[in-house]
């Protein structure tokens, strides 16, 4: 099995967007309801609503967004979800800066920066079995998780400081540039390389959901060697016609 140091560089760019990515996110956590309080004074009620505003966009759009990503490239949604991230902290940022922040617009743009927060949700899953190999999945998703629960545990930590020592509007201003960074990195990647693959696996299901209905046996082994893989490298053989002809 290939060790995580020799993980494809657009494995790695991806990662590293999403762990600083989902650090901005972790710090606007704590942002967000500071800024209610102690620049609106608004009281528990609002504050508690700032929190369905940031999830609603998972409830509403996550099925959309999926068969978006599985029907074009990753690579677009990952940059528009930063690039959203970015404009939403940015513009908190400028707002309290202007002291024209309200209320309102706190809840408008924590709605559309968790539609970008959704889109590296759903999208850099998708992107791990396009860049990496089989044998590698499980060094990939290892570091996927690790950099989730670093962002996690050190985010909110991070975010309480900036807004105790800098002041609100500066901690917009460090996850702004933190989605910034983050878009850097997806601007290198490349998934032209992929997309015929994609054409391939997306023709191959629907060649399994027409045999489903007419009877006729159908195996596609490479696309059993990516997606049924075993840990220690080998595919496994899952239809009955491949089982004949290996045993």
């Amino acid at each position: 099995m290939k060790h995580a140091g020799h993980l494809p560089a657009q494995f790695t760019r991806v990662s590293w967007a999403s762990v600083v990515v989902q650090l901005a996110e972790q710090i606007a956590v704590v942002a967000l309801p500071l800024a209610a309080v102690l620049l609106l004074g608004v009281g528990a009620t609002e504050t508690a609503l700032l929190q369905p505003a940031q999830t609603l966009p998972f409830l509403l759009l996550a099925l959309p967004l999926g068969a978006l990503i599985d029907r074009t490239s990753p690579r677009p949604v990952l940059v528009a979800a930063a690039l959203t991230r970015a404009a939403t902290f940015g513009g908190v940022a400028f707002l309290i800066a202007t002291d024209a922040l309200s209320f309102s617009a706190l809840m408008a743009l924590g709605f559309v920066g968790a539609i970008g927060a959704l889109g590296f949700s759903v999208g850099v899953p998708v992107c791990v079995p396009l860049l990496v190999e089989p044998e590698q999945l499980l060094d990939a998703n290892r570091w996927i998780e690790l950099g989730r629960s670093v962002a996690f545990v050190s985010g909110p930590v991070l975010g309480g400081a900036f807004v105790a020592l800098l002041g609100t509007d500066k901690a917009f201003v460090v996850a702004t540039m933190a989605c910034l960074a983050a878009l850097s990195l997806l601007l290198k990647l490349d998934f032209g390389a992929l997309r015929n693959q994609r054409k391939h696996v997306s023709s191959v299901v629907l060649a399994g959901a027409s045999s489903s209905f007419s009877g006729t046996p159908f195996c596609d082994r490479s696309l059993s060697r990516r997606w049924f893989s075993t840990s220690d490298g080998s595919f496994c053989t899952r239809c009955s016609s491949c089982m004949r002809r290996t045993s």
